[in-house]
């Protein structure tokens, strides 16, 4: 009885004092694990190797949920091993890019998981990583820390007054996007420039239009996918049944984007 007391007085003390440190500042997240090992080292030695076993279960339970509040609460939702997984399945580097660009439209990153995901892709010169860091880097959560980020790439130089917010009269126009897609050759490179153009800008209903006419979307599950991906970039939503009728997007395909978008049909 005094042992079951002993862990169940553990484990309350476990959970107040995340709760405490979460509140206080999600820097202090280290603490907490510094306190639960304290808390082994008082208790362990006064219990047997059964018991322990299920308080180290448990203090492994409690810090995943609390790292998964933290992600929440910074708006995080990515699940890093099926994107990683995804990733290592695409053979074209266009279409690895194509991929990250598209869950960043809608999704932010840590520059942990960004670091991870880097792992699996190739960037060989220096243009190409200050292309990739400088459209992903709107959708970092923790820039702070960066330069974990620009090391890693050994980007040692790199002038960071590039990352500073462009109003928007200096933002790419759509007309020079325009331009750049017209000098691209293969349409999966045009879908990805788009997408990283996306990350940090918004289209209107006819601009996407302008822009559709130069992509060479031809079967109804590339215009599904385009329209699913890019509709959060939209800025007269409201509109989008214009892009659909001059998309020639069909009835059947408009009804599963309405569905998956959760909109009216």
């Amino acid at each position: 009885m005094k042992k079951t007391i002993m862990i169940m007085m553990i484990l309350c003390w476990s959970v107040f004092t995340i709760a405490d440190e979460v509140n206080k500042d999600h820097k202090n997240f280290k603490s907490i694990k510094e306190n639960l090992k304290k808390i082994e080292d008082i208790c362990f030695p006064k219990l047997n190797f059964v018991d322990i076993k299920k308080i180290q279960e448990i203090e492994k339970l409690i810090i995943q949920d609390i790292e998964a509040i933290i992600n929440s609460q910074n708006g995080n939702n990515l699940n890093l091993k099926e994107i990683i997984k995804n990733l290592d399945h695409i053979i074209s580097d266009t279409e690895k890019f194509n991929y990250i660009y598209k869950i960043a439209i809608s999704e932010k990153f840590t520059v942990k998981e960004l670091s991870e995901i880097i792992k699996h892709l190739r960037l060989y010169s220096n243009s190409d990583k200050e292309k990739f860091i400088l459209a992903m880097y709107p959708r970092i959560i923790d820039k702070e820390k960066i330069d974990i980020l620009l090391n890693q790439m050994h980007l040692y130089s790199f002038d960071k007054t590039k990352f500073k917010p462009k109003s928007k009269q200096q933002h790419d126009s759509i007309s020079n996007l325009i331009r750049e897609l017209n000098r691209i050759s293969f349409n999966d490179e045009k879908i990805e420039r788009v997408y990283s153009y996306a990350i940090s800008n918004r289209f209107s209903v006819c601009e996407l239009l302008v822009i559709a006419n130069n992509l060479r979307l031809s079967f109804s599950s590339d215009k599904k996918d385009f329209i699913i991906n890019i509709y959060s970039r939209i800025e007269d939503k409201e509109n989008i049944d214009l892009l659909f009728s001059e998309m020639d997007v069909d009835h059947f395909t408009i009804k599963e984007i309405k569905k998956e978008l959760g909109l009216s049909l």
